[in-house]
């Protein structure tokens, strides 16, 4: 057994791992919550026309702020659809510091695979 100095790294060292997977965790789940509303939102597309056709333009283009906000309300009207921890990891997705981060996450939900 080694001294408490030597010890110490490694404390610091497993919490620093325990951290690292925890946020790798929450990352993996914000991605599965992302999927999900993606499914939500392309199966309402296939009623909706407005809708289906900003699906179409994001594949091809930047979106406008009009459309940003016409998605972030179809969002809002799906989220029901989704678990509460997936309702969460979702509205953090959409409340990004900045509008660009905003554009960017309705992006690639819509763009995604």
């Amino acid at each position: 057994m080694g001294s408490l100095f030597s010890q110490i790294p490694l404390a610091v060292l497993s919490i620093a791992t325990i951290a690292s997977a925890y946020r790798l965790w929450e990352s993996l789940l914000g991605l599965r919550a992302k999927s999900r509303l993606h499914h939500e939102i392309i199966a309402r597309a296939k009623i909706d026309d407005v809708l289906r056709d900003i699906i179409e333009r994001a594949n091809h283009a930047e979106l406008t702020a009009l459309e940003v906000e016409m998605v972030r309300e179809e969002i809002e009207k799906v989220l029901s659809n989704l678990s509460e921890k997936d309702q969460k990891l979702v509205e953090e997705g959409l409340s990004q510091p900045s509008r660009v981060g905003t554009k960017k996450y309705v992006t690639e939900l819509l763009t995604a695979a």
